[in-house]
């Protein structure tokens, strides 16, 4: 999708996981294509884009599971009203969960989240980039 700039990965590609949620179609709808149309200004091409549909806001949990456990999208959005993700507690513990467990960014709402994706995303890299090694002594003394 966008590309990130930085010294171990010179012009990393990014993926992006999107998730339409059926039960605000027209919401989804008239977000899908400007978000895509904002990626694309930002560096990003087709090929990088996963595109899911799913019936309830409640299916996307095990949308983003699959995301994390069996593709390599970096940054995932649920293009549904952020109000009514925020809403679902069930929802959002597996958003949290994910994102500390994967390093994922995960978000919601429509098009104008595509310039905080790229953001969190760089920040993401910056921060495992800057984090340091864990060398753990296991010898038995």
């Amino acid at each position: 999708m966008f590309r990130v700039k930085s010294a171990e990965a010179p012009d990393k590609q990014v993926k992006v996981g999107i998730i339409v949620v059926r039960e605000y179609e027209n919401y989804g709808d008239s977000n899908l294509m400007p978000f895509i149309e904002r990626l694309t200004a930002l560096g990003c091409t087709s090929e990088h884009f996963v595109l899911k549909r799913v019936a309830k806001l409640h299916d996307t949990v095990i949308t983003l599971q699959y995301f994390a456990q069996y593709t390599d999208v970096d940054s995932v959005i649920i293009l549904a009203p952020e109000e009514r993700v925020m809403a679902a507690p069930a929802l959002m513990e597996a958003i949290v969960r994910l994102e500390l467990q994967w390093n994922m960014y995960i978000t919601m709402g429509g098009a104008e989240r595509a310039d905080d994706m790229q953001a969190m995303y760089t920040m993401f890299l910056e921060m495992e980039q800057s984090a340091p090694e864990q060398n753990f002594d296991l010898s038995i003394s």
